[in-house]
C-alpha cells in the first residue's frame, strides 16, 4: 500500500501511538511515513513527520536522539520552506529543554518560536501556533514563578487559540492555565479550567487517543477536589490517573509522573 493516503494513515496511526505513550513504536511508523511522503514529494509532510520523531524521543526522555531530530527536522523544514514548520520545531525544542529543567534555554526556544511565528502574516494556522507557542511561554513562566506574566501569555494564547477552534490546543493552553491557579492557590478557577480541558476530551472524541493528556488532567481535577474538599471526587480521578499512568510506555511515565507530583495526590492514587 504504499500510497500517498497510506502515508496519511500511517501518520494518523504514529499520532495516535504518541499521545497513547508508545513513543518507540510511534517512531517507527512515523519514519515509514516520512519515507512515503518523500516519495510523492511531500516534502512538508515528510518534514512534519521528522518533528514527530523528535517529539517521540523527547517522550520517551532521549535528549541526544531528540536534539538530533529536531536539528534534521529544521533542515528538512528549510527544504520544504516551511517556515512555520521551523518555528513549531523551535517550540518543541524548548519544551525539552522545560523538561529538563534548562528554563533559560528553554526561554529563548520559545521566544525564538514566537518570533518567527509572529513575523508570518495573520491566518487560522499561523494564530494557532502563536497561540499555542504563548501558552508554552506561560506555562515556562508558572514554572519560573513569575506568576502575573505567566498569566498574561497564558490568556492571551487561549484567546487566539480560541478564535481558530482548535481543540487541542485549546485543550493545552487550559491545562496550563489549571496548574497556574495551583501555585497561585486559586483552586476554584484551577478545578474549572481542568474540568473544561477534561470536556474538550470528551467533545472532540480523544479519549483514546489522548492517554498522556488524560493522566494528567485527571491529576489536576483531584488536585482541585482534593483542595476544595471533595475528598470521594478526588479519590475518583486520582484513581483514573494512576489507570492512564499505568498504560504508558516506562520513560513516557517518568515524563508524566514528573507533573503530578503533589504529596495529597500521591497518598490518594498510589502514585508515590
Amino acid at each position: 500500500m504504499n500510497t500517498l493516503d497510506y502515508a496519511n494513515q500511517l501518520a494518523d496511526k504514529a499520532g495516535t501511538e504518541m499521545n497513547q505513550g508508545k513513543p518507540l513504536q510511534a517512531i517507527k511508523t512515523y519514519q515509514e511515513a516520512k519515507e512515503l511522503f518523500i516519495k510523492f514529494n511531500d516534502l512538508k509532510k515528510a518534514a512534519g513527520m521528522q518533528q514527530m520523531i523528535g517529539v517521540c524521543h523527547n517522550i520517551n526522555n532521549d535528549l541526544d536522539a531528540a536534539t538530533q531530530a529536531f536539528k534534521l527536522a529544521i533542515n528538512d523544514y528549510q527544504k520544504a520552506g516551511d517556515p512555520m514548520g521551523s518555528a513549531r520545531v523551535a517550540r518543541d525544542i524548548g519544551l525539552m529543554f522545560i523538561n529538563r529543567d534548562k528554563l533559560k534555554e528553554a526561554e529563548q526556544s520559545l521566544k525564538q518560536s514566537q518570533q518567527e511565528l509572529t513575523a508570518l502574516p495573520s491566518g487560522e494556522m499561523r494564530d494557532a501556533e502563536l497561540g499555542v507557542t504563548l501558552a508554552k511561554l506561560g506555562y515556562l513562566y508558572t514554572l519560573l514563578k513569575q506568576l502575573d506574566k505567566a498569566e498574561k501569555y497564558l490568556t492571551d494564547g487561549l484567546a487566539l487559540i480560541r478564535k481558530t477552534g482548535h481543540a487541542f490546543y485549546e485543550l493545552t493552553a487550559l491545562m496550563h492555565l489549571s496548574a497556574l491557579y495551583f501555585k497561585t492557590e486559586n483552586y476554584d478557577r484551577m478545578l474549572t479550567k481542568a474540568q473544561a480541558a477534561l470536556g474538550i476530551i470528551y467533545e472532540f472524541d480523544m479519549y483514546d487517543k489522548q492517554t498522556r493528556r488524560l493522566a494528567e488532567i485527571y491529576a489536576l481535577v483531584a488536585e482541585g477536589y482534593i483542595r476544595n474538599g471533595g475528598k470521594d471526587f478526588a479519590q475518583h480521578f486520582a484513581q483514573k490517573s494512576l489507570d492512564m499512568l499505568k498504560q504508558l510506555e516506562p520513560q513516557a511515565q517518568k515524563l508524566v509522573r514528573k507533573y503530578i507530583e503533589s504529596e495529597d495526590l500521591q497518598a490518594f492514587s498510589g502514585l508515590s
